[in-house]
């Protein structure tokens, strides 16, 4: 080898090591800054959040029913729609179609209806009712073809996304869920209220569900019952998220609220420290992924939301919501983080 191209060399090698401990040390430096309180009128009690897939719209669900939509450039209020003229019932689930060619919001609640609306004609397009049900949570396959389901009856939905029609429906089950599955023919379904749904991001076909049950469900929507059954997580809220082979629980107790867990195996990762205040408990509702180093949850024992470094398990930052955390959502080209509250709306960005 030549040593002019063994210079060369050097000096790339050079200028990679120095880019690295420049990235190091921009995330070792994250933080949440630039908050404001975003205002939704004389509504509060924000129970969903969704985000467009190029990040320049947000959707919020309240305790009313109601929708509303922002600009995420301004910050100023689209429209705010009325999802249902016959009942008063919180708007729990909210979801963007995944494909920009298509602008419309997926919304469900406790009614056990689920709505499209054309953000374009502020029109409602096809509807789908679950009859007696309380629908909690609601999410997309990949490719958008599909989305999922999960509420109050236990009972796990597959719908076709174009046309609502029910594809495949996994009902709840009364077994006692046990670890060995030897004596069953098959792995049961959740046995009691399902709070969060969640397909793999890079996996079309792949979903999780978790419950009131302290389980985690796996399906497949190519087959007819779950897959696999992960015992642990308490979860009540929108406290579940997945990045590559790793999936992230955020639960309703008073330690060990937020973990990671192997996909594969099933088996926890580890504890996250999320830092109880005063001696309180940490009761978690929500959590998301930030990136593959760090996660965000918030809930009810503290009142605040956390940013917190998963290598090293320490909170770097957090953000005093005054308010029990109900909803995050993040979206990390922006550097955008939005929080929901029971009383307000929050913005706020990470660095």
């Amino acid at each position: 080898m030549s040593s002019n191209i063994k210079k060369k060399l050097s000096e790339a090698l050079h200028n990679s090591n120095n880019h690295q401990t420049e990235e190091d040390e921009r995330l070792n430096l994250l933080s949440i800054s630039n908050i404001e309180d975003i205002d939704t009128g004389n509504e509060n009690q924000i129970y969903s959040i969704a985000l467009n897939q190029n990040g320049s719209k947000a959707a919020i669900g309240l305790d009313s029913g109601s929708l509303q939509l922002f600009n995420c450039y301004t910050w100023e209020r689209i429209r705010k729609v009325r999802t249902s003229l016959s009942c008063n019932l919180p708007l729990v689930a909210v979801k963007f179609y995944p494909c920009l060619t298509r602008d419309v919001v997926f919304t469900a609640g406790s009614d056990g209806m689920i709505k499209t609306w054309n953000l374009d004609s502020c029109t409602l397009g096809n509807t789908s009712e679950e009859l007696g049900n309380q629908i909690m949570s609601l999410d997309f396959s990949n490719d958008g073809a599909f989305f999922a389901t999960g509420g109050k009856d236990a009972c796990v939905r597959l719908y076709d996304s174009d046309t609502l029609t029910l594809y495949r429906s996994y009902k709840g089950s009364n077994h006692f869920d046990i670890d060995s599955f030897n004596m069953l023919s098959e792995i049961p379904g959740h046995s009691q209220k399902v709070f969060s749904v969640k397909f793999l991001p890079d996996d079309k076909n792949l979903f999780i569900t978790a419950s009131w049950d302290r389980k985690l469900k796996v399906w497949d929507l190519r087959l007819k019952n779950a897959v696999k059954s992960i015992s642990g997580p308490f979860v009540c809220g929108d406290g579940l998220d997945v990045s590559h082979n790793t999936i992230l629980t955020a639960s309703w107790v008073k330690e060990d609220a937020l973990q990671l867990w192997d996909f594969s195996s099933g088996r926890l990762i580890s504890n996250l420290d999320f830092q109880k205040n005063n001696g309180g408990g940490e009761y978690l509702y929500c959590c998301r992924f930030w990136n593959d180093k760090f996660v965000i949850a918030g809930g009810s024992g503290t009142n605040d939301l956390k940013l917190i470094n998963i290598i090293s398990n320490k909170v770097v930052d957090f953000l005093n919501a005054l308010y029990p955390v109900q909803c995050i959502e993040v979206f990390q080209k922006h550097e955008l983080l939005l929080c929901g509250t029971s009383r307000n709306f929050l913005r706020a960005k990470v660095f």
